[in-house]
């Protein structure tokens, strides 16, 4: 499941008028997610996307703790010859988020590719370091699972309020300040995590077969 790769599908069914309506339904191997065009402008799109439910308990991240648990929070997860204090969550994918003060003071470029491939993540992880700036508003940098340093993730950012929010940092709305740019993200009382982005087409074109 990605959030931003979603969005991107729906945005070519959109662009190449093969959907037409304002809210798109979309199967994918996490379930139905749906899609709301808000606007349109040429090749941009923006939509608000709902990406359905995190997980908390242990066995749905899915990570291997001493004894099963409900939730992963404040988890001591040792790393190398450190330990970290993690909370793990599963959106559509496995993330685990790390709280900093300051990106400088951690060397996250490290410990990214450390904790993706922990052994406590049978399946890997994302992993995404965030630092809260107030109520409304949160930094990330973002390791992902099988990809690397990335500038922008949808499920991660969604993954890093989720964590903000159950660690008591955040309020549930909060705006995700990512390298590649600004995602307001809102957890609903229904449970829902809810992202607002845009896509754009940059590039089209046409491959002949001789």
């Amino acid at each position: 499941m990605s959030g931003n790769g979603t969005r991107c599908a729906a945005s070519y069914l959109f662009f190449h008028q093969l959907w037409t309506n304002d809210e798109l339904r979309l199967q994918t191997r996490n379930g139905i997610k749906r899609y709301f065009l808000l606007e349109r402008s040429g090749g941009s799109f923006l939509f608000r996307s709902e990406l359905g439910q995190p997980k908390f308990d242990s066995a749905s991240i899915p990570m291997t703790t001493d004894e099963p648990l409900n939730q992963v929070i404040d988890y001591p997860l040792v790393v190398g010859d450190e330990t970290l204090r993690v909370t793990a969550l599963q959106m559509g994918n496995p993330n685990c988020c790390v709280f900093v003060e300051e990106f400088d003071e951690i060397d996250w470029r490290r410990l990214g590719p450390l904790i993706e491939n922990h052994p406590r993540f049978p399946e890997r992880t994302n992993v995404i370091f965030v630092r809260i700036r107030d109520r409304a508003n949160l930094e990330e940098r973002l390791w992902e699972r099988g990809v690397g340093e990335t500038e922008s993730s949808g499920t991660c950012s969604c993954a890093a309020v989720v964590a903000s929010i159950v660690n008591q940092r955040t309020d549930r709305r909060v705006t995700v300040q990512a390298p590649g740019g600004l995602i307001p993200i809102e957890w609903r009382a229904d449970g829902e995590i809810v992202l607002t982005g845009r896509a754009e087409v940059v590039y089209s074109g046409e491959w002949l077969l001789e």
